[in-house]
């Protein structure tokens, strides 16, 4: 049963299990949650009968009720063909302070949802979210109190999604951090949810060089880190957040290959040998994503990145700053810019750069956006493809149905928060 999940809860018995031993059906998604912080010997034995059931065939098992090292490994060796695997892990009884986060969610290259992994809660209060790091022998059998789950028996070769989230002290530890990189050698697509430091990008770029799609946070980024970088050789989307850009200009080799680049905009001084700096070294890319904190304008972008096709500009709605016209100044100079993505950026509709040959433009939690704005931008975009309106409860059915007898040639999409 390929779209139907099998719940298992508290009113669950062994009769339930034994109707199943009786039954042709297969479920391929499993789904526990017995009310309970962990699971009694009685409840657990019974899930392994259903995994001696189902395992074969079994795609997906999320387990809401704490297991322990020893739990984790019976449903493992049960589940070949595992897709994605969503546990809690019991802590309570590692006593090493080297460590890795609990595998969270896991899948293969057919899943597109990235693997996630979470370090344990610092608080006295729980003991969860942990696997302990250790080497232990291929050979070796079931964990034991001496013998913790090794992360080398959490090896997907064929994984190439992986999002990481507070890493911690596993991130200082060359030799840890080899022996996990080394069992993911085939990441295309790999997100760091936390600041990185040197040795943690130096080991990833050095055992997983056919990273397509990198996504990270930097205290400072520096020359060291884009000459890591280099050696990403198929590396198509970066993406950086930044705590300060005071390290400039950068040198290093340029990343040719890389044609998409996000980051974050900051208050600095030296805006200009920042793009410059990012121009020297990402001379390829066409499309640009910056999320704005601070008050600014784009100039430098324009300046620099004259051949963009694609732009998004983001700003967190909560600040509600106008844009003025100078904010879009020297929009002019990107004559071969085709899509714009303006998402919470507070400007009047005749502010906006009048970008004549632009194909795209999609217009996300404008929520000051009206009826009026609409003939606006049917006159600033005439060559106008495709409008998108994300959350522009302002605008009315009848706005849309006069631009569209404007521009009948441009598809609008409406989409309505929530």
């Amino acid at each position: 049963m390929k779209h139907v999940r099998l719940c298992i809860d508290s009113t669950w018995d062994q009769s339930i299990v034994d109707c199943f031993r009786n039954s042709s059906r297969r479920y391929r998604n499993v789904f526990i949650y017995l009310w309970t912080n962990s699971l009694s010997e009685m409840n657990f034995d019974m899930i392994v009968e259903i995994l001696d059931l189902f395992g074969g065939a079994l795609k997906r098992f999320h387990s809401l009720t704490r297991l322990t090292e020893e739990q984790l490994w019976n449903v493992m060796i049960r589940v070949p063909d595992i897709r994605e695997l969503i546990v809690t892990v019991d802590a309570s009884f590692l006593k090493y302070d080297r460590s890795v986060p609990v595998l969270k969610c896991l899948q293969d290259s057919s899943n597109n949802v990235p693997l996630e992994l979470f370090q344990p809660d610092t608080k006295s209060s729980t003991s969860q979210y942990a696997i302990k790091l250790v080497e232990v022998p291929r050979t070796c059998g079931m964990p034991s109190d001496e013998c913790h789950f090794s992360v080398e028996n959490l090896r997907f070769p064929m994984l190439e999604a992986l999002k990481l989230t507070t890493w911690g002290n596993c991130a200082k530890n060359d030799k840890a951090l080899r022996l996990f990189f080394n069992g993911v050698q085939y990441l295309k697509d790999v997100r760091l949810d936390f600041y990185v430091n040197d040795l943690f990008l130096d080991v990833l770029t050095q055992t997983c060089s056919g990273i397509e799609s990198l996504e990270l946070k930097l205290r400072n980024p520096n020359s060291d880190t884009f000459q890591q970088l280099e050696r990403l050789k198929k590396l198509k989307n970066l993406s950086i957040f930044a705590y300060s850009y005071r390290q400039m200009p950068l040198q290093g080799k340029p990343l040719l290959s890389v044609k998409k680049f996000s980051f974050n905009l900051i208050m600095e001084d030296n805006e200009a040998k920042i793009f410059q700096g990012f121009q020297q070294l990402l001379p390829n890319v066409d499309d640009i994503s910056i999320r704005l904190e601070r008050n600014g304008n784009l100039i430098n972008a324009c300046q620099y990145f004259p051949e963009l096709r694609r732009l998004t500009i983001a700003d967190d709605l909560t600040r509600g700053h106008m844009k003025s016209a100078n904010f879009f100044k020297n929009f002019g100079n990107l004559g071969q810019l085709e899509e714009l993505t303006l998402k919470s950026i507070y400007v009047q509709s005749e502010c906006m750069p009048p970008i004549r040959y632009l194909k795209r433009l999609k217009l996300q939690l404008f929520v000051w956006l009206t009826d009026n704005d609409m003939a606006t931008l049917a006159k600033l975009y005439p060559q106008l493809k495709y409008l998108e309106l994300f959350w522009c409860a302002k605008v009315s059915s009848g706005a849309i149905e006069e631009f569209c007898l404007r521009l009948p040639d441009c598809v609008v999409e409406c989409v309505q928060y929530g």
